[in-house]
């Protein structure tokens, strides 16, 4: 500054200072050579530290201007250390900040400080500010450094590399503040344009500097009115126009203070932009400068359409996105000034490297715009604009992205015509090319995909419609190619529909059988699938979930389980065929399916040792895709034994599917072993009679006791999983199984007892088999003692009958003699 911009600073000061001009919280004080701009706010100050945030104090800030080193400083200074002025005074009578009036409890505390900041000046500044009870002295640097965060809560780091925050009481607080740094960089900026002395013009045309306003008046580069955003000139909204490489700074500073304005600013900001078509304007400047190889005006161009974007306007989103701005704002996204020396290819890609293709003509051009715009939003959200993006911006992309994908869901819903020409392509009588055959399951495939984003009603009808249509009969189709691609989209497809309407993808199953066509039905194609001893590991992890919900009848066919599926169930239910007519459906699958099918899609465990018996031979599978395979199949036998009841049950007990399964239990994979554990326990856990049986008569106690006997020196899963098979015969108890362990195991049972981790787990196995057997003893004894005393009683009985009648025949047979003896002699 000149001596005589000194001179008339200091008039300035004076007047503002003292005198008979009454005091206003907006007013700058002064003290020595620091002016302070309006009126300190309650704040707390933090420094980051490591990866900690350190709480320096609480205090109070407010922007100072330190005329001796031309310089804007932010300062805060301890609460207590802090003078306070009465407003509408002179300004002469300081008095200490001090604590809140003691009347006020703890609780009130807040209340009252904030009360008595309304009615004080408090003065943060002094003759020197190197004191002890300073929380802060930043001087504000001309870089973009400052963040605002929420509506309290100021960022930035200090060019010695220190993170600050101040983390104010009230959000009027932060704002002023926040002003103040925006009219201090709008100074740096003035001043390297040419457009202001070195250093802080503390005075404007009117005589009114910046240091006779508060920073919230002063600082206040537009304000917002009822009608429209008006300039501190009093002149409403506008951006420099046309946007020139020499306005560009200008433009990002204006935009970005606007941004961080009220809901309503930033509204009248996009309304402007939209109708003065400003993004279109931007684009020659960025082709200049993108020319001229400007990486200083690339990076601010950037900066301004992320600032464009942040505004989070649904209109300007979409117009950004038609065809004749899109690659220019793109192109502007790609020069991130975080990265100076790297520059994004998003142009390239979307030109190049992205097609799209119209399997069959889409005759709405709304639709297909939409289409566009879909993809482009997302490749914003996802690609562009993943690492900078916030929640309120990844609210809008969504939500213009789940409207755009409703229209074309209900479009594809409702148009016969598309539907029609694209199961065209799939019929008999078609020539059609592969190729083509290949985009349309591809088309299909992300139809479903943008299906699953819409709500559930839209949803139904989609899957429904394309059901009818023959989607089931495409997909057989593309199941039977090589290409791992089309497999894969298929087997995506198969598993959204039978998530929502499991029971009609039984209905064709059924439909197949009852044609006996020379082809396999659906299922056993899954299963084929499954079967290969390599292939795609990912996707036999869907076919094997798609077979597990047709499977599941837990609710009359529909996928069990998720909240959604039990409300297709119903609406399912009550929209194509009635209750019973569904359960009919349901019995007749699974009647088919026990009856032969489950020998081909389940019983391919391994079959090793002779015929009904578990032999013991360790071995090793090398293939991935084998291990894969077994381990599913496993899953299949372990879900339809606890879901399918009788039939499952009768199942295992006439095929050699047990013994197939354990021979599982000597592989050296650990998670084969224990999946075929699960599925025994699975079994046991039925209860049934004839199943224990049946594990008796094969030896899987035995086979179960080898692998313990294995592991018992570790403490695995697989132990854990085994003891937990013997705890649930133990604690049921189940005595057939436990008579059977000791009568042909018992020395391998008692052996198991002397190891530290699992013996006691047998020594209470064999104390509830001497119980058990006690318990028996003392009842054969006491049923033996019965029928003793029972014998004696029938044998006296008997004695008694034979002694009656011996006496009544002696006295028939004394009546005969003395009659005869009394007959007289012929």
């Amino acid at each position: 500054m000149s001596g005589n911009e000194d001179d008339d600073l200091s008039g300035d000061i004076s007047a503002t200072s003292s005198g008979s001009v009454p005091l206003a919280l907006s007013a700058t004080l002064s003290r020595g050579a620091y002016h302070q701009c309006g009126t300190a706010r309650r704040v707390k100050v933090y420094e980051l530290k490591g990866e900690t945030w350190f709480d320096r104090g609480t205090g109070y800030c407010a922007g100072v201007y330190d005329e001796h080193n031309d310089a804007a400083l932010l300062v805060a200074r301890m609460e207590e250390t802090c003078r306070r002025l009465t407003l509408g005074s002179n300004g002469s009578d300081e008095q200490p900040l001090g604590r809140p009036p003691e009347q006020a409890g703890d609780d009130e505390q807040v209340g009252a400080e904030g009360r008595e900041d309304r009615e004080h000046y408090v003065l943060v500044v002094s003759e020197n500010l190197d004191s002890d009870d300073l929380l802060l002295k930043a001087r504000v640097v001309k870089d973009d450094v400052y963040q605002r965060q929420q509506d309290t809560l100021v960022v930035w780091t200090e060019p010695d590399g220190t993170d600050m925050a101040l983390s104010f009481q009230e959000a009027d607080g932060c704002h002023e503040v926040w002003e103040f740094l925006t009219e201090v960089q709008k100074h740096f900026l003035l001043s390297a344009r040419g457009g202001a002395t070195e250093g802080f013009d503390m005075e404007d045309s009117d005589g009114a500097g910046m240091l006779g306003m508060s920073a919230a008046a002063a600082a206040a580069g537009m304000t917002t009115t009822e009608d429209d955003l008006i300039m501190a000139d009093g002149t409403p909204f506008a951006l420099p126009d046309p946007p020139r490489m020499e306005n560009l700074h200008l433009i990002d500073m204006t935009l970005k203070d606007a941004a961080n304005r009220s809901p309503q600013a930033r509204e009248k900001v996009a309304e402007w932009i939209l109708r003065e078509e400003f993004i279109l304007k931007l684009i020659p400047a960025f082709q200049d400068a993108e020319e001229l190889e400007q990486l200083d005006a690339l990076h601010r161009l950037c900066a301004i359409m992320h600032t464009i974007i942040m505004l989070n306007d649904n209109v300007l989103m979409e117009r950004m996105l038609r065809d004749d701005t899109f690659l220019g704002v793109v192109g502007m996204l790609e020069y991130d000034p975080e990265f100076p020396k790297l520059k994004a290819s998003y142009r390239e890609y979307l030109t190049n490297t992205a097609r799209f293709r119209q399997v069959v003509p889409i005759p709405d051009p709304m639709i297909l715009a939409k289409i566009h715009q879909t993809f482009r939003l997302q490749y914003l959200k996802d690609v562009i604009l993943a690492r900078t993006i916030d929640d309120s911006t990844f609210a809008v992309l969504n939500s213009l992205i789940f409207y755009h994908q409703a229209d074309i869901v209900m479009f594809c819903t409702s148009s016969e015509a598309l539907l029609s020409s694209l199961f065209q392509l799939f019929e008999p009588n078609r020539n059609e090319s592969d190729s083509k055959k290949a985009e349309a399951i591809i088309f299909l495939q992300q139809l479903c995909a943008i299906g699953k984003q819409v709500q559930l009603p839209s949803r139904i009808a989609l899957y429904r419609t394309l059901t009818e249509w023959g989607l089931l009969i495409v997909l057989e189709y593309a199941l039977t190619r090589v290409e791992s691609r089309l497999r894969n989209a298929a087997a995506e497809m198969l598993m959204s529909i039978i998530e929502y309407d499991a029971s009609g993808v039984r209905s064709h199953i059924l439909e197949q059988v009852d044609k006996k066509s020379s082809l396999p039905p659906l299922l056993t194609k899954l299963a084929s699938i499954l079967h290969e001893p390599e292939g795609d590991l990912g996707l036999k992890t869907q076919i094997t979930e798609s077979m597990r919900i047709l499977f599941d009848s837990s609710l009359d066919g529909s996928a069990g389980g998720p909240i959604v599926a039990q409300t297709l169930a119903a609406a399912a239910a009550s929209q194509s065929q009635d209750e019973n007519s569904r359960k009919d459906d349901t019995d007749r699958f699974l009647n088919w399916f026990y009856d032969g099918e489950v020998d081909y899609d389940l019983a391919s465990i391994q079959k090793d040792g002779k015929e009904g018996e578990i032999v013991a031979r360790h071995f090793h599978i090398a293939s991935a895709s084998k291990s894969a395979m077994l381990n599913h199949l496993c899953e299949l036998l372990t879900f339809v034994m606890i879901h399918h009841q009788f039939r499952s049950q009768y199942w295992v007990i006439s095929s050699d599917i047990g013994i197939q399964v354990a021979t599982l239990l000597f592989a050296r994979e650990k998670h084969l072993r224990l999946v075929a554990l699960r599925f025994f326990r699975a079994c046991l856990a039925k209860g049934n009679q004839f199943i224990n049986r049946h594990f008796v008569k094969i030896g899987l106690l035995g086979a179960i006791l080898s692998v313990i006997e294995g592991e018992s020196t570790r403490d695995n899963l697989v132990t854990s999983a085994c003891l937990e098979f013997f705890e649930h015969i133990r604690k049921e108890p189940v005595k057939p199984l436990i008579n059977h362990l000791f009568e042909k195991y018992e020395s391998r049972v008692r052996a198991l007892t002397q190891h530290a981790t699992i013996g006691h787990y047998f020594q209470a196995m064999i104390l509830q088999w001497e119980k058990s057997n006690a318990e028996q003893s003392v009842a054969t004894n006491t049923t033996m003692e019965a029928s003793t005393t029972t014998f004696d009683e029938a044998e006296k009985e008997r004695k008694m009958r034979d002694l009656t009648r011996r006496g009544e025949n002696r006295a028939i047979m004394d009546s005969d003699e003395e009659d005869y003896f009394n007959e007289d002699e012929d």
